[in-house]
């Protein structure tokens, strides 16, 4: 199939746990990203030793400390679903993703994380590169 945006997920914030409903099973060599959007912090990075997480049926729990985060704060989720996998989502909890896309998407989160860390430290952040991406 291919890498997808997961849009269907549960987050518990003082568990650290996230779960995907659409999907029986969760392969963490298949899970990719997950980023809080609504605090620009990267919770889970699959090439990040300090950003791990182990996975048991449809449920992802973080080594990331996110019990100061909300529940309902927004998870961007990137996952790389096999055809086994697609069949079991029925198709609707997902957004397919070309490289391109998902690379893009993850640049931009990755300026978002940047803004916020400068916004904390109170350095100055020229955004005017950030403008046409909404950030």
């Amino acid at each position: 199939m291919g890498k997808v945006l997961v849009v269907d997920y549960e987050f518990d914030a003082s568990a650290g746990t996230v779960k995907l409903p659409g999907y029986s099973t969760i392969k963490l060599e298949s899970l990719l990203l997950i980023t809080n959007i609504t605090d620009g912090i990267i919770i889970y990075n699959f090439a990040d030793p300090n950003k791990g997480a182990t996975a048991g049926g449809n449920t992802i729990t973080l080594e990331y400390a996110t019990s100061s985060m909300s529940d309902n704060d927004q998870l961007q989720i990137f996952y790389q679903e096999t055809s086994e996998d697609s069949a079991a989502s029925g198709g609707d909890v997902v957004q397919d993703l070309s490289a391109n896309d998902l690379l893009g998407h993850i640049y931009t989160e990755l300026l978002r994380v940047n803004v916020q860390l400068a916004r904390i430290t109170d350095e100055e952040v020229d955004e005017t590169d950030l403008q046409d991406d909404n950030i």
